[in-house]
């Protein structure tokens, strides 16, 4: 960043060759680093240990052992109350009883009045647990993971490993010496309705005052290494406590952050353990190419990579076997604490109230480097306004760019036409195409303003940013903080030794090592910040409907705006002088031999990031094809109103992006629409996550002999002029979970759901539903009050999972390289309607 960067006088042909090729070389090893940083910042998401086989030692956790185990939990789909999640209930009771321990069964309904949501749930859950007594405890330790599926996929990773490493911790535990602590296993039921099986523990079983922490385990995707992601708050000391008892610890505050502070949940049970004010710590396994997996059956066991599971196991072991063995309420609640790795198993850890003094040094030292910039003419003040400036509109710039790239992309591409909630196949490619779009967006967004300014001006006003970054994130996101602090500072010191050495900046090679260990430091704390934000993309844009592929962008073009002197360096070497105004101009053009001489030259860095950005989006574009790994996702929904004896069938896709519903048909849903079907909106079950209407393609269909379920008045009298009536529901046989409807909820005066009063006066939605996740045994009740003479007006909308069979339409199954769409409330379901009125 000093203001003469000037070629060293050289007297000879072969001085200047010289000259030329040190300067090559030194660009081209600032550039290999840079890349190498970059994957390195990315590796601790990757790196697993290596699977242990089926014999391996007892007191080792055995990914083979428990892979065997996975094979059985995760062969199909096995939602919660259906006879499939029952079986893997069945399983998981046996291979506890084979280790001569006693499990328990959990049986418990959950109720819940959500009235800002116009809602009630009901949820009957039957939760596994098992209870190792320590020989002193202080506390109990909880080690849990949910065992139930969604309806479209077998769950290997979600959650069958955190089931089958709950299992196999157990069978280690068991096979050493007993701990000084309890250890509770719980294998919890209903996280895929609203954690209700961790609820239920952690809400109703006595065993829960016990509790001193709980680990929760998580798979999205199936591959990544098990990290830390989320911890309860003001669990500081907890959380260093068990990345230092990890075998090979890996974790990021900023998840914990994006997790609590920007989505409101963790999307674990661990929310559940939070609401009852317990401490907890949830780990995951992320992986962008293994996302596309997440609730579709690609979610397999032959797909997840078994280091994946050896990592959960390793960690659940090492924790326990330290943390077993500690005085569990010396553990005292601490402010958040920040961490985040630098290597596979290298994490650093520090307190979060050492985020703020950090970014405070970090301002401190920018404004410092700023007042020696103008004070040495290496920057203006207009170069540092326009460079702030210039950062914001290329992260603008790039943003919409890639968000325009990505529309037109699935546009184009028939591939892409599917309903996926964890990203696309092909995910690594593209990403990587749309990192390298945004690189070519801001570096010519700033070459072009180099040709009037100087590198310390733009680079300054740029970092004005970082610093500004820094010291929010330190009050309000310290988990963030690393992000921007720790690289800021980096840039800093190189900036400021330019400015104290000149003549040593203007050389090749010591200006190389100068910003190569400032682009390390940067590359290894933003790419695992872009690399997540590429995982969540893929979710994002399945709820909003929109395309949000450009979600990472941002903190890139950031990391680029930080990385200008890199740059600039790999543009010019150390040849390019710094612009003052028209005059730097003048000199740049009159030292090349023709037209804009060196400045011309720059553009190869845009230039070869947009060549690389369309290579990696055509390899995308040919990984987008189909296989069992990667199955292309499709719908049918039967509808039957049991009213009118009315049926059809209904296919729904993800055209929410502006491509019509027809992309839908295919091979395999073209066998229900023959004559192409009527388009329709389409939305029945408005309690699930798939809360928006879409555009659909409605025909025709035979009448199947379903039944609705079976409402009975068990009570009804009247008082004062008002009416009370007191009904009992019961599904009819094969349902998997029902919408109750009430039709007219003004003619309410008072409503209990199974005994849960219902606060008419908080409902926050134009009508009132009550919505049973799974069946009770004994079904349930619904308690009204109404204005006399008012009837009760329900709709009941049963779900059984599974098409019906016609002898008149006998029904083609998909092919091995098709799945159900991960649209958990439809997916190849019968859905039965009917009405019921009390007069």
């Amino acid at each position: 960043m000093a203001n003469t960067m000037t070629r060293p006088a050289v007297g000879t042909q072969a001085g200047v060759q010289s000259w030329a090729q040190s300067n090559l070389l030194a660009r081209s090893s600032l550039l290999a680093t840079l890349l190498l940083a970059t994957w390195l910042g990315m590796w601790p998401l990757l790196a697993t240990p290596a699977a242990l086989p089926v014999d391996a030692p007892a007191g080792s956790f055995s990914a083979g052992r428990a892979l065997q185990d996975l094979a059985v939990v995760a062969a199909q789909p096995h939602p919660i109350g259906s006879p499939r999640n029952a079986a893997v209930r069945d399983y998981l009771v046996a291979q506890i009883e084979a280790l001569g321990l006693t499990p328990e069964i959990q049986r418990a309904t959950l109720t819940r009045a959500r009235p800002e949501r116009g809602m009630t749930t009901i949820t009957a859950v039957e939760n596994i647990l098992v209870r190792v007594p320590g020989t002193d405890s202080s506390g109990a330790i909880v080690v849990t993971g949910h065992y139930d599926s969604v309806p479209t996929s077998g769950g290997a990773a979600d959650c069958g490993s955190c089931v089958v490493t709950v299992l196999e911790t157990l069978r280690v535990l068991q096979s050493g010496p007993a701990l000084k602590n309890d250890v509770i296993f719980l294998f919890a039921d209903g996280e895929e309705v609203g954690v209700t099986g961790a609820r239920g523990f952690v809400m109703d079983h006595p065993w829960a005052q016990d509790v001193a922490f709980y680990m929760v385990f998580e798979g999205y995707g199936t591959g990544g290494a098990s990290m830390l992601y989320v911890a309860s708050p003001q669990s500081g000391e907890l959380v260093a406590s068990a990345l230092g008892a990890s075998t090979m610890p890996t974790g990021y505050s900023f998840l914990h952050d994006i997790m609590w502070a920007l989505a409101g949940n963790t999307g674990s049970d661990l929310d559940a353990v939070v609401a009852a004010g317990k401490p907890g710590l949830a780990f995951i396994n992320l992986s962008v190419g293994g996302a596309p997996a997440y609730h579709v059956m690609a979610d397999a066991p032959a797909y997840l990579n078994p280091g994946s599971l050896q990592h959960h196991g390793e960690n659940a072991v090492g924790i326990l076997r330290q943390l077993g063995n500690a005085d569990l309420p010396a553990i005292e609640s601490a402010a958040d604490a920040v961490y985040f790795n630098i290597l596979p198993g290298v994490v650093v850890t520090y307190p979060g109230a050492l985020a703020l003094p950090f970014a405070g040094l970090a301002a401190l030292l920018y404004i410092a480097v700023l007042v020696m910039a103008l004070r040495r003419r290496a920057a203006t003040l207009g170069g540092i306004i326009l460079g702030a400036l210039a950062l914001l509109v290329s992260l603008v710039a790039a943003t919409v760019a890639v968000t325009l790239a990505w529309w037109l992309l699935r546009l184009a591409n028939p591939n892409w036409h599917i309903v996926l909630l964890g990203g696309w196949y092909g995910a690594p490619w593209y990403f990587a195409g749309f990192v390298a779009l945004a690189l070519a967006v801001t570096a010519g967004c700033f070459l072009l303003l180099r040709r009037w300014f100087s590198l310390g001006g733009l680079a300054l006003g740029a970092l004005a940013w970082w610093s500004v970054l820094a010291l929010l994130t330190a009050r309000s996101l310290t988990g963030f903080s690393p992000l921007f602090t720790w690289p800021l500072l980096a840039m800093l010191l190189a900036a400021a030794w330019a400015l104290w050495q000149p003549a040593a900046a203007q050389r090749p090679w010591p200006r190389t090592a100068a910003l190569a260990l400032a682009g390390i430091v940067t590359l290894v704390l933003a790419a695992p910040v872009v690399y997540v934000l590429a995982v969540y993309a893929g979710r994002m844009e399945a709820i909003m409907g929109q395309p949000a592929a450009a979600l990472p962008i941002p903190v890139a073009v950031l990391a680029f705006g930080l990385l200008l002197p890199q740059i600039d360096f790999l543009a010019f070497g150390v040849s390019h002088k710094d612009a003052k105004g028209t005059k730097g101009h003048e000199e740049n053009r009159k030292e090349g031999a023709r037209g804009e001489g060196r400045v011309a030259k720059g553009w190869v860095v845009p230039v070869a990031a947009l060549a690389v950005g369309a290579l990696c989006l055509g390899v995308a574009v040919l990984q987008s094809g189909f296989s069992a790994e990667h199955p292309k996702t499709n719908t049918v929904v039967y509808e039957l109103n049991a009213d009118t004896g009315a049926a059809r069938w209904v296919t729904v896709n993800d055209s929410l992006n502006g491509r019509g519903t027809r992309a839908q048909l295919d091979a395999w849903t073209g066998q229900f629409f023959p004559l192409g079907g009527e388009e329709i909106e389409y939305n029945p079950w408005l309690a699930g996550w798939f809360v928006m209407a879409r555009p659909a393609l409605a025909a025709a269909a035979p009448v199947a002999p379903y039944t609705s379920s079976a409402i009975t008045v068990l009570a009804e009298d009247s008082d004062g002029g008002a009416r009370h009536v007191r009904l009992g529901i019961m599904p009819a046989e094969g349902v998997l979970n029902s919408q109750i409807i009430v039709e007219n909820p003004g003619a309410l005066r008072s409503l209990v759901v199974d005994g849960v009063p219902y606060d008419l006066a908080a409902n926050g939605a134009p009508g009132i539903q009550v919505v049973v996740s799974s069946w009770p045994a004994a079904g349930i009740t619904l308690e009204a009050t109404l204005a006399g003479g008012e009837p009760l007006r329900l709709t009941v909308q049963d779900r059984h999972l599974g098409l019906p069979s016609f002898a008149e339409l006998p029904i083609t199954p998909r092919p091995d390289w098709m799945a159900p769409a991960p649209l958990g409330d439809l997916a190849d379901s019968a859905i039965v309607r009917g009405s019921f009125v009390v007069e």
